[in-house]
């Protein structure tokens, strides 16, 4: 058993002892401690009102710690309650415009917002709070935990966090096109960026050595939405056909994936897609864009339940 306890001139204590060794002191914030220390201790060693961050040892320093992942602060609350203060960082990969960039950070935080609505609710997740930067964002919140080791919590507040970022991270939709529409593409592209939509774009995803065959067909086996860009050059394209009637065949077996047809310019529509209705990009780019959002979030709240 480990034994910590805190001391000091204040309610909080400005030092720990752990097994006898002080560990501090550290008045101004959480005290920073080995992880390795604290292997077979549990949260409810922890004084009440200390708080404490796991810490691993800087290599070739004897003195530097740093702190590890998941970013959060474990504490032992005056009201008895164990929690784990988290923040949760939020960063585009991909280069965009400062305007964009905003809009994806926002969106981001606010999905995950959303996706912790129920644990709120269940008074599991307390004190929500947003922190929005120029390259990065921070959703803030207190993780109500069970009495349990130091490493357990640790996981599960890790594991808790990859469910944040799933909370945002909304459904891969790969983008079937001609290379002739490729500039209609990057503009669609651009706007889904904005609204942290991935859109697997094989300008950006397939790079130099790489097999075309293989990452295209990885890509459509992991998606969720196939949005097929129709015009009088992709419909005569023999790769396009062949997509879309591997994206309808795994749509008609229920594995989870949707075609979303979208109308570039007026053409043929293949007669598989001949009673699906489709967005218009014709007239309004901003009308079609409005339309295929639509379908995707109506499509999302039906997939989460909500």
């Amino acid at each position: 058993m480990v034994n910590i306890t805190s001391a000091g001139n204040d309610e909080f204590g400005d030092y720990l002892l752990i097994d006898g060794i002080e560990v501090g002191p550290n008045p101004l914030g959480p005290f920073e401690v080995l992880a390795s220390r604290l292997e077979n201790a549990t949260l409810s060693d922890l004084p009440v009102g200390v708080s404490l961050v796991l810490c691993d040892r800087v290599i070739g320093s004897k003195d530097d710690l740093h702190r590890r992942s998941p970013s959060c602060i474990f504490e032992h609350s005056a009201k008895g309650r164990f929690l784990a203060r988290c923040d949760t960082a939020f960063f585009s990969k991909n280069q965009l415009e400062k305007s964009a960039l905003q809009q994806f950070l926002k969106d981001a935080v606010s999905q995950a917002k959303l996706s912790l609505e129920p644990l709120l609710k269940a008074g599991q997740i307390i004190e929500v709070s947003e922190s929005i930067y120029e390259e990065i964002a921070y959703l803030k919140y207190s993780l109500l935990l069970p009495d349990q080791l130091f490493p357990e919590a640790e996981a599960f507040v890790e594991a808790f966090e990859r469910r944040i970022h799933e909370g945002f991270q909304r459904p891969l939709l790969f983008l079937c096109h001609a290379s002739e529409d490729k500039p209609f593409a990057e503009r669609l592209v651009s706007e889904l960026d904005r609204r942290a939509l991935h859109a697997w774009f094989d300008k950006r995803e397939i790079l130099v050595g790489d097999s075309i065959v293989a990452k295209i067909n990885e890509a459509l086996s992991q998606c969720c939405y196939v949005v097929v860009l129709l015009s009088p050059y992709s419909v005569k394209k023999p790769w396009v056909t062949r997509e879309l009637n591997s994206s309808l065949m795994r749509q008609l077996a229920d594995e989870g994936v949707q075609v979303l047809p979208i109308l570039v310019e007026n053409c043929k529509i293949p007669p598989l897609l001949a009673d699906v209705k489709y967005a218009d990009f014709r007239n309004s780019f901003d009308r079609g864009l409005s339309d295929l959002l639509a379908a995707i979030r109506d499509r999302e709240s039906k997939r989460s339940g909500s």
